[in-house]
């Protein structure tokens, strides 16, 4: 367990470093693939995105903890004694993100799903950079098991124990579900299909529908997150809805694109 770095008398925590390691990541990998796209954003769009984009992340991932963690306090279920401080949610941020991401297209003339199908695969790589932070500082730690499966891993106050994995195996899932969105726009494009087949926003709702149908199972391994009755928690409501927005936005863009193709 690595929670911070000592360079001299500064004490950095990892889980930050890596946290903006990450949005660089995601930064840099969106600008190459907006290049590749044909399109290339002045200085001032680059500014512009990125405000957009941190507020509704960051703002996003405190309330995706701040809203259960309230709801539980006021109704007796578990919450921390500091609830109001409870630290990030990637549901909360991505649904942040994306909001912010509407926003900023709506006002600027963008297109939607071309815009959100730019990042959709860069999500899964990020969030697989974060879980190496989190692995460093105990965060995002896994419910005590005997399974085969354990590991002797640290919780988020050090107390070590054999814990599910969850760290490495959701970085491993996230890399994987990014190789499922880069490998269908590869197929997409060696098939001859026009680019944002079947339609534009696509490749984020598969990101979303595949990120939230494995949390739905691998949820049940987390040890941090906040519970509700029934040993399910609020992170299984959210991808809950999270799967069924992204079922309900693939049906809408084919009919859609059906249509248009009719009409054509």
């Amino acid at each position: 367990m690595y929670p911070h770095i000592l360079i001299g008398s500064y004490k950095l925590s990892t889980h930050l470093i890596l946290n903006l390691l990450a949005a660089i990541a995601v930064g840099v990998m969106a600008q190459r693939r907006a290049v590749a796209r044909g399109y290339r954003s002045t200085v001032t769009e680059i500014i512009d995105i990125v405000f957009y984009l941190a507020l509704g992340v960051l703002g996003g991932a405190y309330l995706g903890l701040l809203i259960p963690y309230t709801i539980n306090h006021f109704t007796g279920l578990a919450a921390p004694q500091d609830w109001w401080l409870s630290g990030q949610n990637w549901f909360g941020a991505v649904t942040g993100g994306s909001i912010a991401g509407l926003i900023y297209c709506r006002r600027n003339n963008r297109p939607v799903g071309w815009s959100f199908d730019l990042f959709a695969p860069l999500l899964p790589l990020g969030l697989a950079i974060v879980r190496v932070g989190c692995q460093l500082a105990g965060d995002s730690y896994g419910k005590l098991t005997n399974s085969w499966l354990a590991m002797r891993l640290p919780d988020d106050h050090g107390l070590w124990a054999s814990r599910y994995p969850t760290q490495i195996v959701d970085a491993l899932i996230n890399l994987l579900i990014l190789l499922i969105l880069v490998g269908f726009e590869w197929w997409v494009a060696r098939s001859g299909k026009p680019r944002g087949w079947p339609f534009e926003g696509f490749i984020f709702w598969l990101y979303v529908l595949l990120f939230c149908g494995q949390r739905l199972y691998f949820e049940g391994w987390r040890g941090d997150t906040p519970v509700l009755p029934g040993g399910l928690t609020w992170n299984h409501v959210y991808s809950l809805l999270g799967f069924i927005a992204a079922v309900v936005g693939i049906v809408y863009g084919l009919r859609r694109a059906r249509r248009s193709y009719a009409e054509t």
